[in-house]
């Protein structure tokens, strides 16, 4: 009770510490506050329409504001907070980065920059920025790896991306022409996108689908981001993209969603172990992805990243079945030997006795003739009594390890239960004589 009371006090005070929740109550709660009414405005505003009119330059001055507000919070995490301060800050340098690239292309550019500009190097470090954050903290929160962990984040990252690459890129590709700059440039975001919401994928698959409040919010920030770019990057393919609607919402609502999950308490809950998980259902999800994107690859012209990615899928799930048969082997091994061994003394059990026996009398001939000795140590209970129960157990685990050598190679020791021990053995006078000299 005292360890288990111990443990609830570090971890109040780990949350109090890592969130600074009693130092700075009153400007977080604002802060939010802020962040939530003015998302509501702005989502008010565009809905009804005024950002494409008269109100263009509020909906302007509120989305730039939400987004630098957004910044200002996430880097104040590593400037109050030590705990996880790397991750942090490249996380709020990736809000801070989209912030500035709106700025430069509402106020630099007046809305309508050259392409590429200095707004779209800008836009482009978010994607470096929320890598590292995003590989920082996974290397903080998530503990417990093994092969299996790895191989369904990366099969699901692959998957994500064979899925985002088919949907993007044939878009971007088509509806790209000029300089080698402009290409590189335009294809730089569905990249990123697809790298980015593979990389978001791998965490949610080695997290078990559980990860956490904090990593929810960094997920449907990222999530909603790389929506919107998608439908962005299509409705300007074919035209139909008009400034100041719903859409427009998602890019500051993403920002403000990453923000919000720099001050979550990180989970303190570790992973579990192999039973504790769903075995098949990432890679069968997987797999059943990989092969849409194959099938549709076959009816409709599909890039080749797309292909080769939702190929390496199908790979690591052929991969991830060997393993998990391996592993399931494993277990099924381990198990047959734990009901087949006494876990006191390490030594065969009953039911290995009666196992044992069976065998022998199923193959038995007129020449091969072996006995079964029992023994019962005498005056055990009064020594337990004496010495305590530990002292026993020693006692019994000793006398098991000389029967057991006593008997090798040829004969097989046992222990019945309490303190009876039985050993199987050939009757030979030689292998008599040797184990009897052993045993004194």
């Amino acid at each position: 009770r005292n360890v288990d009371e111990r443990r609830v006090t570090d971890a109040t005070l780990a949350w109090t510490r890592t969130l600074g929740a009693r130092r700075h109550p009153v400007p977080l709660l604002l802060w939010r506050v802020l962040l939530v009414f003015g998302l509501a405005v702005l989502a008010l505003h565009d809905a009804t329409g005024l950002g494409r009119s008269h109100g263009a330059l509020i909906d302007t001055w509120l989305y730039d504001g939400l987004e630098l507000l957004a910044a200002l919070g996430c880097l104040a995490r590593p400037l109050l907070v030590r705990s996880e301060r790397a991750a942090w800050l490249a996380l709020g340098l990736a809000v801070l980065a989209t912030a500035i690239g709106d700025f430069l292309w509402d106020f630099a550019y007046g809305a309508d920059p050259p392409f590429p500009s200095w707004a779209d190097a800008v836009y482009l470090a978010f994607y470096p920025a929320s890598y590292i954050g995003i590989v920082l903290l996974v290397r903080k929160r998530i503990s417990g790896f093994n092969a299996s962990l790895w191989l369904d984040g990366l099969t699901a990252a692959l998957a994500a991306g064979a899925l985002g690459a088919s949907v993007l890129l044939e878009v971007v590709v088509a509806s790209t022409h000029g300089s080698p700059l402009l290409v590189l440039t335009n294809l730089a975001y569905p990249l990123g996108d697809i790298v980015l919401l593979a990389l978001l994928i791998f965490v949610f698959a080695v997290t078990g689908w559980r990860p956490g409040r904090a990593w929810m919010l960094i997920g449907a920030g990222l999530l909603l981001n790389t929506v919107g770019d998608a439908v962005y990057l299509y409705q300007s393919a074919i035209g139909t993209y008009v400034e100041g609607t719903l859409l427009d919402v998602a890019w500051p609502a993403s920002m403000i969603l990453i923000a919000l999950s720099s001050w979550q308490a990180p989970a303190t809950r570790r992973l579990g172990g192999l039973e504790r998980r769903t075995l098949y259902a990432t890679p069968v999800a997987c797999g059943l992805t990989a092969a849409g994107v194959l099938v549709y690859a076959t009816t409709t012209h599909v890039h080749p990243l797309a292909v080769a990615l939702a190929l390496a899928t199908v790979v690591l799930v052929l991969l991830r079945t060997a393993l998990t048969f391996r592993e399931n082997t494993r277990l099924l091994e381990h198990s047959v030997f734990e009901s087949l061994t006494d876990a006191l003394t390490g030594i065969a059990n009953r039911r290995k006795l009666v196992s044992d026996l069976e065998e022998l009398l199923a193959e038995a001939t007129g020449e091969d003739r072996h006995l079964l000795v029992i023994f019962d140590l005498n005056g055990f209970k009064d020594y337990n009594d004496a010495f305590g129960h530990p002292a026993g157990d020693a006692l019994l685990a000793r006398l098991a390890s000389k029967l057991q050598a006593a008997v090798e190679p040829e004969g097989h020791a046992y222990r019945m239960g309490g303190d009876e021990f039985c050993a199987l053995i050939p009757s030979s006078e030689a292998f008599l004589d040797r184990a009897a000299s052993a045993l004194h």
